[in-house]
């Protein structure tokens, strides 16, 4: 297989990605690999997915936060306290 580095794609056609389910990635991914999932539970059908070097993301998923209590964290978890009644909205981020 060719390596391309710095490669600029002049054309109208089309660049084919690998294509499968998410059983069949790679068993050694490395960091920056793409392909389309065919199986994404995110889109309920295929996705983007690229490897993170930690794990595979898919692209476009949307995330969500959550609003309301009193917030603090631990590691990469929000906590949302209440002391009271009060209202935990979740939303998209940057809604």
């Amino acid at each position: 297989m060719a390596s391309l580095k710095n490669t600029d794609i002049d054309a109208t056609g089309f660049l084919k990605l690998p294509v499968g389910t998410t059983a069949e990635r790679p068993s050694s991914p490395e960091q920056g690999m793409i392909r389309l999932a065919t199986d994404n539970v995110l889109f309920n059908g295929p996705a983007l997915e690229f490897y993170s070097g930690t794990e595979w993301v898919t692209i476009g998923a949307p995330t969500f936060e959550g609003v309301g209590g009193a917030e603090t964290t631990d590691g990469p978890a929000t906590i949302h306290t209440f002391s009271s009644s009060g209202t935990f909205t979740v939303q998209e981020e940057g809604s």
